[in-house]
């Protein structure tokens, strides 16, 4: 086939994609931020966030969201396509439904501690 041509394009999987929700009602949370060693991304309305250009390893995530706990931690990525799910928990008060948490009972070993 003298004279023609193609063009392939080829599409990568991404390399990681998290999924970032509330870790009580589990709704995706959109606008939390995710650091992957020194890259950031924000996530969509659906709560996620794709990271493309990470080889296979082992990363140190941390996440943050206002209205929420920051959480950190670490995972490895051994193929592309990679995918994880952190839930974040709401700071304090909670509100559900109309009842706001007034208090909180922690229970630390052998300790009772208290907050109201």
């Amino acid at each position: 086939m003298f004279g023609q041509s193609a063009i392939v394009s080829v599409i990568a999987a991404p390399a990681l994609t998290i999924t970032v929700r509330d870790s009580f009602f589990r709704n995706p949370l959109a606008g939390a931020i995710i650091l992957v060693n020194s890259s950031q991304v924000t996530t969509d309305k659906d709560g996620k966030a794709v990271f493309t250009a990470l080889a296979p390893g082992t990363y140190t995530v941390t996440v943050r969201m206002s209205g929420y706990v920051a959480k950190t931690i670490t995972i490895t990525i051994t193929e592309a396509g990679a995918q994880f799910i952190i839930d974040l928990l709401p700071l304090l008060p909670l509100a559900v439904a109309g009842v706001t948490l007034v208090g909180l009972i922690i229970v630390v070993g052998t300790k009772l501690a208290h907050w109201w």
